[in-house]
């Protein structure tokens, strides 16, 4: 029973070889097929030669070749080298570090970009490990040569409509960047409370640029405190830089960030009565947001989006 059952069996499976095409039989000639390029995609001769035009026969048609040297079809494929495989990973990372900063610039700046924010500041990953490694476990994260492209890229499309992108601090895992509008910046600090504690803090609120370099100092130095980070391992001002009201960045400094009573942009403290007022900002800077990011995914530019506030001033 059981050699008749094997008998059987051998018998099924040399009727279905006979009936596969010859070009499914072996595995790893299926294997380069899908992996080859035809050259209306790549030409031959892209990436030193990593095109490397091959002559086959298919299986089939070599079957039914009549003897004696009758004409057979050859197919030429294309496999893809080494050096062609590693400039089209290049240039895939490089496109996908363009996206990545400029989604993460929609994601926090695009009340910054509307103008109802003065500033808004975020931090961006990116590593200087072996690239190899990262690309493979952390494929977001960008290398260090990505960020600066990427990040030379972004500001030259938004800085022609006022919107200006300073990187405060450059980790070992992170990049603090700062994203604002000068004259809306300098409008912020003159607000008088603001004026009063940044000058006793050892600003110049007439001058934001020489603000916001003054912050930059101040956030590299604590940086390169070797102890433990505390609370107070970070200058708390740049509230003021990002349009938080004085009572609410005076409030946030006392208590340590602790007993706040709403979260959103910013840590509120206050009243009810108050409370419903910073509500209606927060929907109005989740609302700008999700208006800016439905605009970017429909094909809008950063620099479109930058100049809309230009626009709604004329």
């Amino acid at each position: 029973m059981a050699r008749a059952k094997a008998g059987r069996k051998r018998r099924w499976t040399a009727r279905a070889k006979e009936s596969i095409p010859g070009r499914f039989r072996s595995s790893s000639l299926a294997s380069e097929r899908m992996l080859g390029y035809p050259n209306s995609y790549l030409p031959q001769g892209v990436g030193d030669n990593s095109m490397r035009p091959r002559k086959e026969q298919r299986g089939s048609e070599r079957n039914s070749a009549a003897p004696g040297g009758a004409a057979t079809t050859d197919r030429i494929t294309f496999s893809m080298g080494p050096t062609l495989h590693k400039e089209i990973h290049e240039l895939t990372r490089s496109v996908e570090a363009y996206a990545s900063l400029e989604q993460d610039l929609v994601r926090y700046a695009s009340p910054v970009f509307a103008g109802i924010r003065p500033a808004a500041m975020f931090s961006c990953p990116i590593t200087c490990k072996d690239p190899d490694q990262i690309r493979i476990a952390h494929p977001q994260v960008l290398l260090e040569s990505e960020y600066e492209h990427a990040l030379e890229n972004c500001r030259a499309q938004v800085e022609p409509y006022g919107v200006r992108i300073e990187e405060l601090a450059r980790r070992q895992t992170s990049a603090l960047l700062l994203v604002c509008r000068p004259n809306l910046v300098q409008t912020t600090l003159a607000h008088p409370p603001t004026t009063h504690n940044l000058a006793a803090l050892g600003y110049k609120p007439s001058d934001a640029r020489a603000c916001i370099e003054e912050l930059r100092a101040r956030i590299q130095a604590f940086d390169r405190i070797e102890r433990s980070r505390d609370f107070w391992d970070f200058p708390h001002e740049v509230g003021y830089f990002l349009g938080y009201p004085h009572v609410d960045v005076v409030a946030y400094t006392r208590n340590r960030g602790r007993g706040y009573c709403a979260h959103g942009t910013w840590q509120a403290y206050g009243c009810a009565r108050r409370m419903a007022a910073i509500a209606s900002i927060f929907a109005s800077h989740e609302a700008c947001t999700n208006a800016y990011w439905k605009l970017y995914l429909e094909g809008a530019s950063l620099g479109s989006l930058a100049a809309l506030y230009e626009v709604s001033r004329v």
